[in-house]
């Protein structure tokens, strides 16, 4: 009698994959072996192959890590800008403008300077010189001839620093004058006399230009040095002598500006 082969099962279908990428199931199971032939008879029909297993489901892919929100850090506050410094204080007048005598008749008034000077000039001439004194531009002006006289000056021109008293120079920080001459007609040369209440005179004899004469350089009978020198806290005057010399009589025509020294 004869037998027909069993076919073979078909293969098992494959697992799922884990999460993550799954890994796939085999795609077909193993063929089923042959059917064994049966011994003297006929031979038997060939077993039917085993049917292919069923392929196993694709894993599903495992999802993506969840992406990090961290929140942006928020931008540092913007510092505040400085106060601007308040300008500073204009100094008080110290500038030349307020220590140049601003003439303009024989009152020397202290609201017109910042030396404190409160007092008085005048021109006098002694005859038969003649000068006449006028203002320009606040300078004193002197037109007029210097004549030969017997007692050796022809006119002095007096600036005195106060209608009563003294004045101190130091005080209002003073050091001595400048002078200014301009004009056609100049003296060949001026006497400058700094006098203070001890009545000496400390003068220098000086040539028609811009002279600064500090106190320190005026000394008793003109002289170029000495230990001699004007009492800068107990001041009187300044006196310019205009003095006749070999060229009298001569004229003058000339305007003087004075300024006070630091």
């Amino acid at each position: 009698m004869s037998h027909s082969g069993v076919g073979g099962n078909g293969g098992s279908a494959g697992t799922d994959g884990a999460g993550g990428s799954g890994a796939g199931g085999s795609n077909s199971g193993s063929a089923g072996a042959g059917g064994t032939a049966g011994s003297g008879g006929t031979a038997g029909s060939g077993g039917a192959a085993g049917s292919g297993g069923t392929a196993g489901t694709a894993g599903t892919a495992g999802s993506g890590g969840t992406a990090g929100t961290g929140s942006a850090g928020a931008g540092g506050s913007s510092g505040t800008a400085g106060t601007a410094g308040s300008a500073g204080t204009a100094g008080s007048g110290s500038g030349t403008a307020c220590r140049t005598f601003e003439l303009t008749d024989t009152e020397l008034d202290s609201s017109t300077n910042c030396v404190g000077v409160n007092g008085w000039n005048d021109v006098n001439p002694n005859p038969p010189t003649t000068l006449a004194l006028s203002f320009q531009n606040g300078d004193a002006c002197f037109v007029g001839t210097v004549a030969e006289v017997g007692n050796g000056w022809g006119a002095v021109y007096d600036f005195a620093f106060a209608n009563s008293g003294t004045w101190n120079a130091t005080a209002n920080g003073v050091s001595g004058f400048e002078f200014k001459f301009s004009g056609s007609t100049p003296p060949a040369s001026l006497k400058i006399i700094y006098k203070d209440s001890g009545g000496t005179d400390f003068c220098r004899n000086v040539a028609p230009g811009t002279v600064a004469l500090p106190f320190a350089d005026a000394h008793p009978s003109c002289a170029t040095s000495g230990s001699g020198v004007v009492d800068p806290t107990d001041m009187e005057e300044i006196i310019l002598a205009f003095l006749p010399g070999a060229n009298a009589p001569y004229p003058v025509n000339f305007c003087l500006q004075i300024t006070a020294l630091q």
